[in-house]
């Protein structure tokens, strides 16, 4: 990735908290009211290169919370250092890449190129581990997810390192995001 990108990827960033927090919010919230539904709606809320506020919405499909979700080890490494594994973006190659063939199994275990695991693709992650839970750090190369953050303040989950030697098929495993929660896990 080029210097430029990097540089102008948390200035795009800034720019659009700036944008929310002035006088476009009015703008925001209009447009995020506009999406009222009776049924739960996930809703994106997307800044273009042109300062454009765009919105997204489409149905939230509720999981049952007792549900276990079947994940499997992605094929490939990610690499740490890409910036797109380590914010929110729009491009999510890595992802769609890492679960286009997404057959019997419900999301995919991301792991670098130091044979560390990282997050899934809509999920972090954490392994039960020396009687604690354990996510990964972020040096890892992964998004710092609301939920995440949240976990690791209420000292619920600790950061370490996650080697890819750690998991068996007995290994506990939480999923979460701030949309869906905390769920178990089972890697298959």
């Amino acid at each position: 990735m080029s210097p430029d990108l990097k540089k102008i990827i948390p200035e795009k960033l800034y720019e659009a908290s700036v944008l929310l927090a002035s006088n476009k919010q009015h703008k925001a919230e209009k447009l995020l009211n506009s999406f009222y539904s009776d049924t739960p709606q996930k809703i994106r809320l997307l800044l273009n290169d042109n300062n454009q506020l765009l919105i997204e919405n489409s149905k939230f499909e509720e999981l049952n919370k007792d549900r276990i979700i079947k994940i499997k080890l992605a094929n490939n490494h990610i690499n740490s250092s890409n910036i797109f594994v380590q914010h929110k973006t729009t491009n999510r190659s890595v992802y769609d890449n890492a679960k286009k063939d997404l057959q019997d199994y419900d999301d995919v275990l991301l792991w670098n190129e130091k044979q560390q695991i990282t997050e899934c693709t809509i999920y972090n992650i954490a392994i039960f581990k020396n009687n604690r839970w354990i996510t990964p750090p972020l040096k890892c190369g992964l998004l710092d997810g609301i939920m995440r953050a949240e976990l690791i303040k209420q000292k619920k989950i600790h950061e370490d390192i996650v080697e890819l030697s750690d998991l068996n098929k007995k290994t506990k495993i939480m999923l979460f995001n701030s949309v869906r929660g905390c769920l178990k896990a089972i890697l298959i």
